[in-house]
């Protein structure tokens, strides 16, 4: 029997944007604000859309939270997601909180300590090590390389 091959999820597939609305500029040149879907398309995992919607909806959700929400245990859902997305449960969520700070320090004037805030960070030192460990750069640093001069008119946010 030739091998199946299932597609691998990403945290792109169930993210969704903490922007509320962008700029957008078409070919004859007219510019307006619009709103940023605030959906997902379902991916045929329950557990994936779950996860998704809990995460877009509860940013400081912990692995051990979810689980007992959806009434099975860590375990299980690891087992789920190293099938579906090659991480665990915790990588799962680490990795969609990324995906969200990396949105805040980019395109809004939120602060760090705003943004640690939002995750349940109880210092702005924790927030600082937990992005810089996974970025390999800092907040600060990260801010300052990717949000664009002008981002005040391309983006609005909540």
């Amino acid at each position: 029997m030739e091998k199946i091959k299932f597609k691998k999820f990403t945290v792109k597939d169930v993210y969704i944007s903490v922007i509320k609305n962008m700029l957008k500029v078409n070919a004859e040149g007219w510019q307006r604000m619009v709103p940023v879907k605030k959906t997902f398309e379902p991916t045929g995992s329950i557990v994936l859309d779950a996860l998704g919607k809990a995460l877009h909806e509860n940013p400081t959700m912990t692995a051990e939270q979810f689980a007992a929400a959806a009434g099975a245990s860590v375990a299980t859902f690891n087992q789920i997601l190293r099938f579906l997305t090659g991480m665990d449960l915790r990588q799962f969520i680490a990795e969609y909180r990324m995906k969200q700070i990396r949105e805040w320090l980019s395109f809004t004037d939120k602060s760090m300590t705003e943004i640690a805030q939002i995750y349940g960070f109880k210092s702005l030192s924790a927030f600082s090590h937990f992005v810089e460990r996974r970025m390999k750069e800092t907040p600060v640093s990260y801010r300052r390389q990717h949000r664009p001069a002008n981002y005040a008119q391309l983006y609005e946010w909540e």
